[in-house]
């Protein structure tokens, strides 16, 4: 997990310097690292704060930039609002990310309502994302459940799993494989497992 603000040069650098000594570790000890970018509002401001809202998109994206060749997969913010923002917008943002993840991406939650989640996976796949990692936006009311741990876990077993398969079908329809992201065939898979 990466807190960027892509205008706070000091922060950048110490963020770089601590991806850049993970990416070591995990490259010499031949471990997978998934990095999650994070914008965020500075002191004083709301997530709604005009002056967040003007810099998130920007921010994201330069992150995303600065953080993929550090990487093996992202884990991408939505770049955008997909409440007020419109299609074309989104489209448009969402295509300068996927341009600038050179790495596979998958779209995180942040707590999104899952109504909206599902719509910012869709339009993400369609962009080039080849997944997502949710977890609020899934169980969210998991804890507004009256009725004890029975009423939770029907929750989840109800509610929570008919969640996944909606948006395991939204990735069946529209993602784009990590392989196919970085130009990888079956044979070049079973090379690697079984090379003759």
């Amino acid at each position: 997990l990466v807190y960027l603000d892509m205008e706070d040069k000091e922060n950048v650098k110490a963020q770089i310097s601590f991806v850049q000594r993970v990416e070591k570790d995990c490259r010499d000890n031949d471990i997978l690292l998934m990095t999650e970018e994070l914008s965020f509002p500075r002191k004083g401001e709301e997530k709604t704060s005009p002056s967040y809202v003007s810099r998130k998109v920007k921010n994201i994206i330069e992150a995303t930039s600065l953080l993929g060749p550090h990487t093996d997969i992202l884990k991408l913010e939505f770049p955008g609002f997909i409440k007020t923002d419109s299609a074309a917008q989104m489209e448009e943002n969402l295509g300068r990310l996927n341009e600038a993840a050179i790495r596979p991406w998958v779209l995180l939650s942040a707590g999104e309502k899952f109504d909206l989640f599902v719509k910012q996976v869709e339009l993400a796949m369609k962009a080039g994302c080849s997944g997502y990692m949710a977890g609020r936006a899934i169980f969210n009311e998991y804890f507004e459940q009256a009725g004890g741990a029975e009423a939770r876990a029907k929750f989840l077993a109800s509610t929570g799993v008919e969640r996944m398969k909606t948006l395991n079908n939204v990735i069946e329809a529209h993602a784009l494989p990590w392989t196919e992201r970085c130009g990888l065939t079956p044979a070049d898979l079973g090379q690697a497992v079984r090379p003759d």
